[in-house]
């Protein structure tokens, strides 16, 4: 399909299209629209960028879950005092003041968040 110039129109051999003056006058019109749904999208992939680099996983207790990707078998999630989110830990050793931790980071554990935890349930440990 060629368009041949006709005018203020341009005939295509489907049918005839808008003048162009008026079609850029559409655009500029919805152009305000438009860029807010873009500042919209921009914000939600800025900060749901990590889920996208993350990885899915099953915990031994069955749970699903959102891992970071430097995540290995035998890591342990555990959910740290006055966090609103769950961390993966890896066991570094033992060191002078008992169990030795590294945080990988923050991930998210389905299900998780709703137990109820107590200070009975609360263990103390070392983070390197």
């Amino acid at each position: 399909m060629t368009p041949k110039a006709r005018g203020a129109a341009i005939q295509m051999s489907s049918g005839v299209v808008q003048d162009p003056t008026r079609v850029i006058q559409n655009l500029e019109s919805h152009m305000e629209g438009y860029l807010q749904v873009c500042t919209v999208a921009s914000k939600f992939f800025e900060r749901s960028s990590h889920l996208f680099r993350n990885r899915f996983c099953v915990t031994k207790g069955g749970r699903t879950a959102v891992v970071p990707p430097r995540t290995q078998e035998g890591d342990i999630i555990c959910v740290l005092k006055g966090a609103s989110m769950p961390f993966l830990l890896r066991r570094q050793g033992v060191g002078p003041q008992g169990e030795a931790f590294k945080l990988i980071g923050s991930c998210y554990v389905h299900g998780l968040m709703e137990r109820a935890w107590t200070e009975d349930t609360a263990k103390s440990f070392l983070l390197v």
